[in-house]
């Protein structure tokens, strides 16, 4: 079982490290729900945003805490072209799981269009 060091897993790492400039294009916009007594309830607390870099083509989600989403499925399917967008505060954080695996969770206090 991989373990995280205290030192590390309280660390919180700047997008901006991981992007290094890129821009970020969403792909979709999915809610996120709270959960109580490890079942989903029906309560939207905020959404996941897939998004991929432009340079490096990487992907990969970030969870913004909102009570409406930046934009609806339909605006995303009817637009042609790509939508650029930036996150505020957004940090990665690692974390392990109950199956003893690190994985990467990256969360930001808000998300907008790029002009």
């Amino acid at each position: 079982m991989a373990r995280i060091s205290p030192l590390i897993r309280d660390m919180e790492i700047p997008l901006s490290a991981l992007t290094k400039g890129a821009g970020l294009i969403l792909i979709e916009i999915k809610p996120t729900y709270s959960y109580v007594n490890q079942q989903r309830s029906d309560t939207i607390v905020g959404y996941s945003h897939t998004v991929v870099e432009d340079k490096k083509f990487n992907r990969f989600l970030v969870k913004v805490d909102s009570a409406t989403p930046l934009l609806t499925e339909e605006q995303i399917a009817k637009t042609k072209d790509h939508l650029y967008v930036k996150f505020e505060n957004a940090f990665i954080k690692l974390y392990t799981t109950q199956n003893g695996d690190v994985e990467v969770s990256i969360k930001a206090a808000s998300i907008s269009l790029q002009k």
